[in-house]
């Protein structure tokens, strides 16, 4: 990165990915990787009672799964995380369109099949393109380039744990 020129990381803190635009959210600082990718994490609120306990919905089209939806365990309002055929790179640019046929929602469940209820929600977006392209792409279609992640990553933990554990991830390029 150049000194003077923002990084991926730096416009994507200052105005988060779209999908997360109905949600409180608190930056969460995570090192790159070792081949370049970076990550971006957010930290999820309810925006009506700021609780940060939710119920995880899984999205499913007629293919298979494609998005997360959060129900906040205190006031019951589902707002919508992450869909795979309107957000990251491939959704922006409609290229997932017959992924909005027949879609369902239930309840995510754990390996050991249990639902995660009453999770902390952490969401993060993975970037490999170079920036310079990603802002090519960006203002050509009216965009901003931190919504054209090529990874949707969730993350949950529950009051008692001590880490996050990774529980659902789509590629979106």
């Amino acid at each position: 990165m150049q000194p003077g020129i923002p990084s991926i990381v730096d416009l994507a803190q200052a105005k988060p990915p779209q999908s997360l635009s109905n949600f409180q959210v608190r930056f969460v600082p995570t090192p790159p990787e070792s081949d370049g990718v970076q990550f971006v994490s957010f930290e999820l609120s309810c925006p009506i009672c700021l609780a940060g306990a939710f119920q995880i919905l899984e999205l499913s089209a007629t293919l298979g799964p494609m998005g997360i939806v959060a129900r906040c365990r205190q006031c019951g309002r589902e707002e919508q995380v992450f869909n795979a055929a309107t957000d990251g790179y491939d959704g922006s640019f409609g290229h997932l369109e017959f992924l909005k046929e027949g879609v369902s929602a239930a309840p995510l469940e754990d390996d050991t099949g249990a639902a995660l209820e009453a999770v902390q929600v952490r969401a993060a977006f993975s970037y490999s393109i170079p920036l310079a392209e990603l802002m090519e792409h960006a203002q050509d279609a009216h965009l901003d380039p931190q919504d054209l992640f090529d990874w949707f990553h969730l993350l949950t933990k529950t009051a008692d744990a001590e880490g996050w554990d990774w529980v659902w991830e789509f590629e979106c390029a």
